[in-house]
Order: C-alpha cells, then sequence, then structure tokens
C-alpha cells in the first residue's frame, strides 16, 4: 500500500506492505503479554505495600515540609499527602508522541501522520521496521531488545536482532508512552509535535511503570556493547530495576525523584502552585515510562490529541490532523510548547480546544471562536508560503493573538485531584475549572 503525506508542496511516499492491514491488527493483549504483567503485578504489590513507611517519613521532613510550605496543602499530614500523590500520578496524563513527518536527514524510530490515519493501531518499534525494513537500526534495537528482555523479562525473539523479527513477534513486545508528570503542555515534546493521550480505564490494565526513560536508563547506567554515549547525570544505584503498575508503585515514587535528583517538592509546586512555577528543559526527559502490555489500538485507546502549534498550526499536516481527529471523534488540543532549547526555561501551561473539530457534551462552541480560528489559521498558512521555517518569536505572537480570542470554555488545565468526577471521559478543566469531557458515545 502507499501513503501519502502532504506538507505544504512537498508529497512524502512511504510504501508499507499490505501486513499493516486489519488482518494482523493485534489483539488487546496477547496471553504472553498477560502473564509477564501479571509476574510485575505480583511483585510490584508486595515491594509498594512495603514502600510506604519510608514514604510517610519522607512527606514529614523538615525538607520537605519546607518545600510546600506556601502551598494550601502545607499542614496535611502525611497519610492525606500520601494519598494525594498517589491519586494524581494516577490521572496525570498517559501520552505517546510522535513526529508529523518523515524528515530524509534524522533517523524515523516511530509512526509518522501518515501512517497514524491508515492504521488500526499504534506500532512500536519493532512492528514499524517490519513493515519499513529501511528505518531498522540496530544501534536503537539493541538498546530497546535489551530493556525489554533484561529489565522487562519478555522472552528473546528466535533470530538475532540483525535484523528486524515478524510482524507476529513485534506484537508481543510493549508500547512505549509516558507519564506526563510535570504537567507539560504538548505532552512528551522530544518525541515529536503529536501527542496521543491515552483513556485511563483502557490503559490501566495492560501499563507496567518504569520511574525514568528505559532507553536513557540503559544508555547511561546498561553495558551494552558498543552504547556508551550518555548526556545526562543519572545516580544509577537509586533504582533495582523493580516495575510498578498504575495501581502499585509506591515503590517508584522516591527512586523516580533520586535517579534525577528532582525533588517531591518541586512536583507538588509544580501541580498545586497557581500559577504553575516554569520548567527548566531537562524536565523534558524527567517521565514516568508506562508501557503497554499490550496493544494501542485506534481509536479505541485514545482520549485526545495534543497538536504542538508550532510544528502544526495552519499547515497541511495540520488539517490532515484535524480530519483524522473528526472522522473518529477524537478531540484535538493545541499547545503552544516551549523553545525547546537546552538554556531555555519555559511554562509549558498554554493549550486550547481546537472549535473547529471538537464537539462535546459539555462544551459549547461559539461561531465566533471558529472565525477566529479560521482567520489566524489562514494568516499563518500564507505566512508559511514565503517564510516555511518562522522564527519562535512569529509563533508565540500568533498564538498570543489568538489564544484571547478563544473563550475561557476553551482553554484547557490538566485536571488535579477532586476537580472531576468521571477522569476517564473528563480529560482537562477550562479557565473556570468546569470539567471538559468526551461523549461516552463516541468511544469505546
Amino acid at each position: 500500500m502507499q501513503t501519502v503525506l502532504v506538507i505544504g508542496a512537498i508529497i512524502f511516499f512511504f510504501t508499507v506492505s499490505s501486513h499493516s492491514q486489519d488482518s494482523l491488527t493485534p489483539k488487546y493483549q496477547s496471553l504472553l503479554q498477560s502473564k509477564v504483567l501479571y509476574n510485575m503485578t505480583r511483585e510490584a504489590k508486595e515491594l509498594s505495600d512495603a514502600a510506604v513507611p519510608a514514604l510517610l517519613s519522607y512527606l514529614d521532613t523538615p525538607e520537605f515540609r519546607a518545600d510546600i510550605s506556601n502551598l494550601p496543602l502545607a499542614n496535611d499530614s502525611s497519610s492525606s499527602l500520601l494519598q494525594l500523590l498517589q491519586e494524581q500520578i494516577r490521572i496525570s496524563p498517559l501520552v505517546h508522541n510522535m513526529n508529523s513527518y518523515y524528515s530524509p536527514n534524522e533517523p524515523q524510530m516511530d509512526m509518522t501522520l501518515a501512517q497514524l490515519i491508515n492504521s488500526t493501531y499504534l506500532y512500536n518499534y519493532w512492528e514499524l521496521t517490519t513493515l519499513v525494513p529501511e528505518l531498522y537500526r540496530e544501534f536503537v534495537a539493541n538498546i530497546e531488545n535489551t530493556a525489554e528482555t533484561q529489565l522487562f523479562a519478555f522472552p528473546p525473539f528466535p533470530q538475532n536482532i540483525s535484523t528486524p523479527p515478524t510482524i507476529t513477534e513485534g506484537q508481543e513486545r510493549p508500547y512505549y508512552t509516558a507519564i506526563n508528570i510535570w504537567d507539560i503542555d504538548s505532552g512528551n515534546p522530544i518525541f515529536g509535535g503529536m501527542g496521543l493521550v491515552f483513556f485511563p480505564d483502557y490503559a490501566k490494565p495492560i501499563t507496567f511503570l518504569n520511574p525514568m526513560d528505559t532507553g536513557i536508563y540503559e544508555q547511561c547506567c546498561g553495558n551494552i556493547t558498543g552504547v556508551n554515549e550518555c548526556i545526562f547525570n543519572i545516580h544509577c544505584d537509586k533504582w533495582n530495576k523493580t516495575k510498578g503498575t498504575l495501581e502499585y508503585f509506591n515503590h517508584l515514587i522516591l527512586p523516580a525523584t533520586e535517579l534525577w535528583g528532582y525533588t517531591l517538592g518541586q512536583l507538588f509546586q509544580r501541580w498545586f502552585q497557581n500559577p504553575p512555577p516554569p520548567l527548566e528543559f531537562l524536565r523534558m526527559y524527567q517521565y514516568w515510562e508506562a508501557d503497554f502490555a499490550g496493544a494501542a489500538l485506534l481509536p479505541d485507546s485514545v482520549q485526545y490529541i495534543i497538536a504542538s502549534y508550532n510544528l502544526l498550526f495552519g499547515t497541511g499536516n495540520g488539517t490532515v490532523l484535524q480530519q483524522f481527529c473528526t472522522n473518529n471523534g477524537i478531540p484535538l488540543v493545541w499547545s503552544l510548547g516551549g523553545d525547546l532549547l537546552p538554556t531555555k526555561i519555559n511554562n509549558l501551561t498554554s493549550m486550547f480546544l481546537d472549535p473547529q473539530v471538537s464537539r462535546l457534551k459539555n462544551v459549547t462552541i461559539s461561531s465566533e471562536s471558529v472565525s477566529e480560528f479560521t482567520n489566524e489559521w489562514a494568516f499563518v498558512n500564507s505566512t508559511l508560503t514565503s517564510v516555511p521555517k518562522p522564527s519562535w518569536s512569529f509563533w508565540q505572537e500568533s498564538w498570543n493573538n489568538l489564544y484571547p480570542m478563544m473563550p475561557a470554555n476553551l482553554h484547557l488545565h490538566y485536571t488535579k485531584v477532586g476537580q472531576c468526577q468521571d477522569n476517564n471521559l473528563c480529560f482537562t478543566v477550562d479557565d473556570n475549572l468546569n470539567c471538559v469531557c468526551a461523549n461516552s458515545e463516541n468511544f469505546k
């Protein structure tokens, strides 16, 4: 099958074999995946329960209490704070970011928009490189295979990984997502400008957790032949390589902070200070890894999609993404993101609902907001014809023109504990703290 992707006046062609059709759409979870997750869950429950005393002690330390002294919850008991911490982690978005297009100058390690709109599920790296063999990179495969066999205890492939496995073998391996623990507006932007956020109820039964990105861990702390490049200061001895689940993860909370060197107080400030403090660039790498021992089926698994304004707004790809969301009943959210340079500090808190795409049961969309959105889209589109790669200041100015014109009920913020009763359908709150909820009849 040949898939066509339009980017401005450029057309990219992807040759994808017929294996990508419905005939090879995997089950929600295979028997092997369920066995691997069962063993992880059994161990995680025991470790999570055992970690509670140390967490309660930490939450009563003078250092932590000083870190949260400006917050309304400063005088809450340690048990109340632990419950709040647990619940906030559970409702933090599970997101997988990908690029909207293929760049010949960069290695492609994930699906693109062209592949997304023609697939019935999301490919992991093994499936992608089986369907498009020219994308296979043994360096990447070595890191992923080591993590999956040694950290996660998935069985090795029958053959050497110098060549891609078969599609059915690849489907047994996990699909990688992240817990957006720092409430970054664009999700996990270091991996691309489209963030697919998953329904909590879909993800919970098949998800296992790691306190950091296991690819970074293997590069910095592992012993893989030919892999020794580490640009981060990771405290490798702070994690004993145990896994968690979305139910049992207490034993990962402190290791997650100690691996990177941040504090729970900083996390509480990001969650509960109003407005939230800005984030340094390094925070974008300090997510928890959340992996599916199962398949991310389309459209059933996707709660909403975040589009990066400076990569997709006013573009041909942006139009394709809007149409995909409309066709599948998926809400589309635009985020400003930030100037992703290591020296920059960004707020990373600005989002609004696409008024042309999203039709939600408790959100009224006015004709005026559609008109303002359409006009700014046309202006940006026209600009891009003469300036294909405008500066960050252009995007910031465009956002500052449009965002205030969107009404308060389209401005979105990540939810906090207790704000919404249904955290499966209600995925954000607006400026007035009203829950923004999907139409249940549109989702599985």
